[in-house]
């Protein structure tokens, strides 16, 4: 359900007046609006961006638009600038989308990359040989995906400069790490989650993760 509707101007009798709009429904009456509420819509036959700032008219109802129109056609991930990302739960297992291969594709990729939590991972990876520290913030409300979406940048993270790509005993040890961080992860889950009504895995609790990496010895390129 989203708070705004489409609609078509009918009427405008002056700068400043209320607005004559038509709903975009069968049998919807005229109804008068101040200018303020109303918003400009962008075309609807033009190919999504995958970045919101790339929308020929940006507002909040646009940007729930594109958001909308995206999962419709299976794209769960908007970026909103070159490092915010909106992402939204599918609520299911989406297989395409998670796994080694994927976090591969993300190897290296600085401009405009997919939007994904692997590619916020990435950039982080990378940022890790200009900055000694690199924050990153996951919020949202509850069953939103925090908990997973932090998985995945726990995930890529930890395969990334754990040698990710590597092969032989390397790619061992960085399989291994890889899986008691995430382990871990699981360890307070069961500490501090518990099964709410639309959330059955519901963080009661705020988490701060601290990983150390020597980036030069790494391979965080």
């Amino acid at each position: 359900r989203t708070p705004y509707a489409e609609g078509v101007v009918e009427t405008l009798t002056g700068v400043g007046h209320p607005v004559g709009v038509r709903m975009v429904v069968s049998d919807s009456p005229l109804r008068y609006l101040a200018p303020e509420r109303l918003h400009l819509r962008n075309d609807p036959t033009a190919a999504l961006p995958n970045d919101h700032c790339g929308l020929v008219h940006l507002s909040e109802a646009t940007l729930l638009a594109n958001t909308l129109r995206r999962v419709l056609d299976g794209r769960f991930c908007t970026w909103v600038g070159p490092s915010q990302l909106v992402a939204v739960n599918p609520c299911e297992t989406v297989p395409a989308l998670v796994g080694e291969a994927k976090m591969r594709s993300f190897v290296g990729k600085r401009d405009a990359p997919e939007p994904h939590a692997y590619a916020v991972a990435e950039l982080a990876c990378m940022s890790l040989h200009h900055h000694p520290r690199v924050a990153i913030m996951v919020s949202g409300e509850s069953g939103a995906g925090k908990t997973e979406n932090n998985r995945f940048i726990v995930e890529h993270l930890v395969w990334r400069c754990g040698g990710g790509g590597a092969s032989g005993g390397g790619a061992r040890d960085a399989a291994g790490v890889r899986e008691a961080v995430l382990q871990s992860a699981t360890v307070l889950e069961s500490l501090g989650n518990a099964a709410m009504t639309a959330n059955p895995n519901s963080s009661r609790f705020g988490k701060f993760v601290s990983l150390l990496f020597t980036p030069a010895e790494a391979g965080c390129t």
